[in-house]
């Protein structure tokens, strides 16, 4: 009779520690789902159909634009021009700048190809 309640025991510690492992894997997977949730819940921007570019200020919706989290949006050209006419004495602007412009000039070719 002894040997069968430690049988018993021990079929149903292993019947525990089973449950406790498929408890944990399921506790880090909701945790991850959560993160991967949390990040997800601000990749969104909603655009006012009455938005203008922020430089040329026609409405947004006329041409290809680009709209930041700040809510700043602008038409792709509009960057653009700005940005090959923008000139300053300031060496981190212009850094920031000439990296703007390479974004702009890889996007480019990605764009002709699709």
């Amino acid at each position: 009779m002894k040997e069968h309640l430690c049988d018993c025991l021990n079929d149903y510690h292993n019947k525990i520690q089973h449950l406790k492992k498929e408890l944990e894997d399921h506790s880090t997977s909701a945790e991850n789902l959560r993160k991967q949730h949390r990040k997800q819940k601000h990749k969104h921007i909603t655009i006012n159909p009455s938005q203008m570019c922020d430089l040329c200020f026609k409405p947004i919706f006329d041409r290809e634009f680009y709209v930041f989290p700040c809510q700043h949006a602008f038409h792709r050209m509009c960057i653009q021009n700005r940005l090959a006419n923008y000139d300053t004495k300031d060496v981190r602007v212009r850094v920031i700048i000439s990296k703007v412009k390479a974004c702009f000039e890889h996007i480019e070719p990605s764009k002709r190809t699709h």
